[in-house]
């Protein structure tokens, strides 16, 4: 569950899912391209910013997010490219023992080879479940997100609770699990990387 910190009920949801047992990451605002019409919200990291408002912002955000484990990218398509920046991040992110998804919301992102480098476990996204609204697309994405777990060993799939999301996940759940792939949590997949010194997940 990636929760969006500086919002009314940030904190509760981060509670609420850490007490059902559910890995809880911080999905952090970065800023996009076109910010002028693609709002990150609330305590979001933006290029202008110097190495210390970032570690300050992330602070602060973190703050709302108890329990988080891992930190991913809310928008970011800007900020992700610029490898100074993402430097900061990973640098804070290795210092609260904290593990990076890149949302990869930019074919140019930086995120994933600073995090290598910095020695911070890190995983890419595969597939967005729904960027368009609509049931059967979605499950089409789930399809593909399964196609790619089977060739690779492992995919990553991204989707939001919108109720269209919710309604294909439920229909394709239980057929999942009776297709040779299983359904894991980033938890999982980081310690089966590094179990086998980045062999299984490194295949995505």
């Amino acid at each position: 569950i990636a929760v969006l910190p500086r919002l009314r009920h940030s904190k509760e949801t981060a509670i609420a899912s850490n007490n059902a047992g559910w890995d809880v990451l911080l999905h952090l605002p970065m800023e996009p391209k076109g910010s002028d019409v693609n709002d990150p919200g609330k305590g979001a990291l933006w290029t202008g910013m110097t190495s210390e408002e970032v570690r300050a912002q992330m602070a602060l955000d973190l703050d709302d997010v108890p329990f988080a484990s891992g930190v991913n990218n809310h928008m970011g398509s800007k900020f992700t490219e610029d490898e100074s920046l993402m430097k900061d991040v990973i640098k804070d992110i290795k210092k609260r023992r904290l593990f990076f998804l890149d949302s990869r919301t930019s074919a140019k992102t930086v995120a994933g080879r600073i995090a290598t480098e910095m020695g911070v476990p890190s995983l890419d996204r595969n597939v967005f479940l729904d960027n368009v609204r609509d049931v059967e697309h979605i499950k089409g994405r789930i399809a593909e997100a399964v196609r790619i777990a089977k060739k690779k060993g492992v995919s990553i799939a991204i989707g939001h609770p919108y109720p269209e999301t919710i309604a294909a996940l439920k229909q394709t759940l239980s057929g999942i699990n009776d297709n040779s792939v299983r359904i894991v949590r980033l938890t999982e997949v980081l310690n089966a990387k590094a179990t086998a010194g980045g062999g299984a997940a490194a295949r995505r």
